[in-house]
């Protein structure tokens, strides 16, 4: 049977977005409904993927279909396609399954040429209207389907307005835009050397092909990407009768929604022009007015249009978003879709439509999909903020540059300033005022570039080139911008203190943007149109230099980058936002904790509805300027010392055999090494002692404000050498000394220092003495921290707060490194409680984070009270490669030559981390019926993975505190229905 590549409007419905692509659909549904919209067709999705299979050929018949189709449309219009009596014309449109910016515009007015131009002046008398038609299609054609640039005809288009000495459109003679139109196929001749496509079928194929097109451009796969829409489903292409809005002042277009986008409330917004058509409401020429004011002008047609409004929105249960024109007072419906909605309004829409009736708490929990709530998690540019590009302003703010202002924006043509040295002197408030004060004056801020939006939020300061001075400025409490190439782990403090992060390379799945993310900190990545200079400390665009030190704004929800501080609205967890999370709460059966090794992180996730903490890392702890020193003093002397401790314990070894004079000569060795041991491992145990009182009082602070709620502590991880100064700048200071001071005593220390770090040295650190094996070897480590915590812990009870510590022992392979961790930290735990006369509830576990954990979890389980997938290190050590090194390498061009559907460091590795996980999971529950399960790697608070999770029975996931709210909805959803479809 032949397949069936076109459908006209009335054979399709709304269920079949996935075939006649969103718009397709909506016009059918619409259609069926018997509202006033233009007939038409849609060539559906197949017919795109077709096409594209076959090297960009048309599938054989299509053309065959669309004819047929328009013989139809053409008896309903009661016009001919291409007929110079009474000429049919047609919009065409592309239309995939989600609305997706970036693909094609749409081509209006397709079927004119001379001759059916002087057919539509017959039909209409109005010969102005029949050439403007005309030069439209002319632009639009050769801009979408042609491939020519818009600016040359918008240049020609305005020199001729400039020669008639006219501003507005509508006022150019028949006469001018007769010469416009000469001049754009003159112009269209000289750029490809053929005439314009004057055969209407011809101009309709060629405008298929290119909506087919641009299913592959650039834009469109990068949104796709983001969206992480699949790049199979292809597009559909929409043809409809034209009906005009540009004839005249009972004519016009518009765009409107059935609520308010911005605020979510119950009131139709919009903007619509008298004699117009739908390009010139998108296109700014014009300033429209709102919908409000159709009302004043046409009460029956505003009537009869909020009527349908209603009527569609009460249809679809949904916000809606639809185009319209009224023809010469008759109201036609282009279009209507599930409306595009700024997060916070999306939150509000689904809250009111639930006491509405509209909706019930579970559909409003499966409107939105639960990434978009990172939106309202951090800062954002405020709404009314409206831009100009650098290159537009470049010549006017050249000079206002060179004093590098906090803020700069443009009043018509004047250029207003504040200083770095103002806005340092004033208050949050007054820069608020400030801010306030040059929005009432509709001002445009200047927008540097676009890159990629890889970390939602806004954030402003001073560009900084260098990572260590963004830490010291940024710890400092100076707002810093890190502007990179691209990052690097080196890069990470500087990244932690800034504002946020701008880089020229890279993906969403970058370095930059997964750092950023998990830090809740904004980021712009893969800003390629800028030209970063580290060294100049500078970057570059259109012939501006964007220097050191100047104020920048990053926007990290759509990937703007715009010039000095820009007004931003901060992040409030809003009623409506609240009701809806404790909606989430209620259906969800995954719990949701948090990843905190600071009070001020624990303070924020159990604002954002964290039930307990899934991870703190202790070494994060040791990472303070303050406390490093001791920490490296009692690394270097436990070396040391555990050195001599081996060697004492081997000469011991010998005594046991010997006799006489061998054994007098052991025991004198052994009395040695013994004292000189006694220096190292004083150090060592003073060292302990003096970090011992600050953990205890960072467990005690993290307690109180968990209080209740468990806390899972990773005892140390790391190996030993990130405490440590870096290598190869210790060696090249060494080198330095040499020169320059040969005897000098900072010279001996530095050499000893990099003595020592050499001697810790390993060749693959990530998999060498780190985690359980640390804890081994240099037990009075795991024992002093295990001692923190239970003094924290039992002081804290002793005030009447509940604490629920639990115990993570990392990097476990092997059943028996739990259990000679577990017995000695315990008996620790106990003297603690027994000391202080208090008890409190308490588990040991392990992170599940090797294969080989995986593989054995049955007996790992028998000692274990709870696993925590650490799925960062388990995706590494399950995929044999380096998170760094892939991303950096292969990662993104696997995922652009299909190896890869996705990132597994972002979103779980379903089918082979996800295997060792459902084998660990069944053969430790197996073993012990009641072991608690969570993960606590960054895949936590992503949604698609939050899903898996729900689906293997995990108890909990854990996050981020800027995730959480992220992975309650996602919790949510996946108990309402795994892969339930969203709006995107």
């Amino acid at each position: 049977m032949t397949k069936k590549y076109v459908y006209l409007f009335h054979e399709g419905d709304k269920d079949q977005k996935g075939l006649l692509g969103g718009k397709g659909a909506n016009l059918a549904e619409m259609t069926n409904m018997g509202l006033p919209v233009p007939p038409g067709f849609t060539v559906t999705t197949e017919a795109c993927n077709a096409y594209s299979a076959a090297g960009m050929e048309l599938p054989a018949g299509l053309m065959d279909e669309v004819r047929a189709a328009l013989a139809t449309v053409e008896e309903a219009s009661g016009k001919r396609f291409g007929d110079a009596a009474a000429p049919l014309l047609v919009s065409v449109r592309s239309g995939a399954k989600f609305s997706m910016p970036g693909m094609m515009d749409t081509v209006l007015n397709l079927g004119l040429n001379a001759t059916t131009l002087k057919g539509l002046i017959d039909a209409t008398g109005d010969e102005r209207f029949a050439y403007d038609a005309y030069r439209r299609f002319i632009m639009m054609f050769s801009d979408i389907v042609l491939g020519l640039e818009r600016k040359q005809f918008d240049a020609i288009f305005n020199e001729a307005k400039r020669a008639a000495g006219i501003q507005e459109d509508s006022h150019l003679t028949p006469d001018a835009l007769k010469g416009i139109v000469d001049q754009f196929k003159a112009h269209v001749k000289r750029e490809t050397g053929s005439d314009f496509p004057e055969e209407p079928m011809r101009q309709l194929e060629r405008a298929i092909r290119a909506v087919f097109d641009s299913w592959n451009n650039e834009r469109a796969f990068q949104y796709r990407e983001i969206e992480k829409i699949p790049h199979d489903l292809g597009t559909a292409v929409n043809v409809q009768t034209m009906v005009f809005g540009n004839m005249g002042t009972d004519s016009g277009t518009g765009v409107a929604f059935t609520r308010n986008s911005s605020t979510g409330e119950r009131k139709i917004s919009g903007e619509y022009l008298v004699n117009a058509q739908g390009e010139d409401v998108v296109a700014g020429i014009r300033t429209p007015s709102d919908v409000a004011q159709l009302e004043k002008e046409s009460p029956a047609l505003y009537k009869q249009f909020a009527d349908i409004c209603e009527t569609l929105e009460k249809h679809y249960r949904e916000m809606m978003d639809v185009e319209f024109t009224f023809e010469k007072g008759r109201l036609y419906f282009l279009q209507c879709r599930v409306a595009k909605r700024a997060a916070r309004s999306a939150v509000k829409i689904a809250v009111d439509m639930v006491h509405e009736g509209l909706i019930t708490k579970h559909e409003a929990l499966q409107r939105l999909p639960a990434q978009r709530l990172d939106e309202l998690l951090h800062p954002q540019l405020d709404p009314r903020v409206k831009t100009i590009s650098i290159a537009e302003a470049a010549q006017r703010i050249r000079a206002a540059l060179a004093s590098k202002p906090a803020a700069i924006w443009l009043e018509g043509d004047d250029v207003k300033t504040i200083t770095a040295d103002a806005w340092q002197a004033m208050s949050e408030d007054a820069r608020a005022r400030a801010g306030a004060d040059a929005l009432a004056r509709g001002p445009q801020f200047i927008e540097i570039a676009r890159g990629l939006p890889a970390s939602p939020g806004a954030a402003s300061g001073a560009a900084v080139f260098d990572s260590e001075e963004a830490a010291r400025r940024g710890k400092a409490g100076e707002a810093v911008v890190l502007v990179r190439e691209e990052t690097s782990p080196d890069d990470v403090q500087g990244m932690h203190a800034s504002q946020g992060i701008l880089t020229e390379r890279g993906g969403l799945s970058s370095h930059a943007a997964l750092v950023a993310r998990g830090f809740g900190k904004p980021c712009v990545a893969g800003c390629e149109t800028i030209s970063v200079d580290e060294e100049a400390r500078s970057f570059s665009i259109d012939g501006v230099s964007i220097e050191a030190e100047q104020t920048l704004t990053i926007d990290g929800t759509t990937g703007r980058v715009l010039l000095g501080a820009i007004p931003a609205i901060p992040p409030v967890i809003f009623p409506e936002f609240d009701e809806y999370l404790r909606w989430a709460d209620e259906v969800a059966r995954l719990k949701v904790r948090t990843n905190a090794d600071t009070p001020e992180d624990a303070a924020k996730a159990i604002e954002f509805g964290a039930r307990g903490i899934g991870l703190c890392r202790t070494e994060h702890m040791f990472l303070h300027p303050d406390r490093l020193p001791v920490v490296r003093e009692m690394l270097l002397a436990a070396a040391d010392a555990k050195n001599m401790e081996a060697e004492a314990a081997a000469i011991r070894k010998e005594i046991e055999n010997a006799a006489g004079e061998k054994r007098q000569r052991l025991e004198e060795r052994l009395t040695g090494v013994l004292g000189r041991m006694e220096g190292p491992m004083g150090h060592y145990v003073g060292a302990l002692e003096k970090i011992l009182p600050m953990q205890q009082g960072d467990f005690e602070e993290i307690f109180r404000v968990m209080a209740g709620k468990p806390v899972t502590i990773r005892l140390i991880d790391p190996p030993m050498h990130e405490f440590l100064p870096d290598h190869d700048a210790l060696l090249e200071e060494v080198t330095r000394l040499r020169i320059t001071a040969p005897a000098s005593p900072e010279l001996a220390a530095a050499e000893k220092m990099l003595g020592n770090v050499d001697a810790i040295r390993e060749q693959n650190p990530m998999l060498g003495l780190r985690g359980c094996r640390l804890g081994i070897l240099y037990p009075e480590i795991n024992a002093m921290q295990v001692q923190a915590i239970f003094r924290a812990a039992t002081k804290l009870a002793g005030e009447g707060i509940e604490v629920m510590p639990e115990i993570m022992i990392p990097l476990v392979g092997f059943e028996t490194e739990l259990t000679f961790l577990r017995t000695l930290l315990e008996t620790t735990a106990r003297k603690e409680m027994e000391s202080s006369g208090k008890q409190v509830k308490y588990q040991f576990g392990t992170m599940i984070e090797l294969p080989r954990a995986a593989l054995t979890a049955g007996e790992i389980a028998k000692t274990a009270e709870f696993f925590s997938f650490g799925t960062n290190d388990l995706t590494q050590t399950t995929l044999g490669c380096s998170r760094d090194d892939a991303e950096g390498k292969f990662l993104s061009k696997y995922m652009e030559m299909g190896i890869l559907i996705g990132n597994p460091f972002e979103s779980i590795d379903q089918v082979g981390v996800g295997s060792l996980m459902k084998m660990a999971i069944a053969a430790g529950r197996a073993t012990r019926p009641t072991l608690k399960l969570g993960i606590c790697g960054e895949h936590g608070g992503e949604p698609i993975s939050v899903e898996f999770f729900h689906k293997i029975g995990l108890d909990y996931v854990s996050c981020s505190p800027f995730r959480v709210p992220i992975a309650r909805l996602a919790a949510a959803q996946a108990a309402l229905g795994e892969g339930a479809e969203r709006d995107r």
